[in-house]
């Protein structure tokens, strides 16, 4: 189903999806792997944030579902915020310090190029 240009947010499975990508490019990084190509997975990981974002704003519900709010949503929201927060601190420590010289900052500007793609294709989907 989708509103407003985004896809309904599976909340209880945002903690596990940032987990899941962000120990996936830790790896990857700490193996050595090409930057350029560890990009997608940290574009995936910004994406992950927004939806994090949207759920607590209640935008992953519908008109209906706003009007209540399961505590274990409430609760599966923080866990997600947290474990994005966390992965974010883990990821910049292995980004500096993996001999990769300004690989954190490729990730910054790479994520604020997705960004500003998703923000323009969701604007145009509303022109439509």
């Amino acid at each position: 189903f989708q509103r407003r240009g985004y896809l309904m947010i599976e909340v209880l499975a945002l903690a596990g999806a940032v987990k899941a990508v962000s120990g996936a490019i830790s790896a990857a990084v700490k193996a050595g792997q090409d930057a350029s190509s560890l990009m997608p997975e940290f574009v995936k990981l910004d994406k992950l944030g927004e939806d994090i974002k949207r759920a607590e704003a209640g935008e992953h519900r519908g008109i209906l579902g706003k009007l209540k709010s399961t505590e274990a949503e409430g609760y599966a929201i923080a866990q997600a915020k947290i474990e994005h927060r966390e992965a974010i601190n883990e990821l910049r420590r292995v980004c500096l310090y993996s001999g990769v010289p300004n690989l954190w900052e490729m990730v910054l500007r790479e994520q604020a190029t997705a960004r500003k793609y998703r923000q323009k294709s969701a604007a145009r989907s509303w022109q439509l």
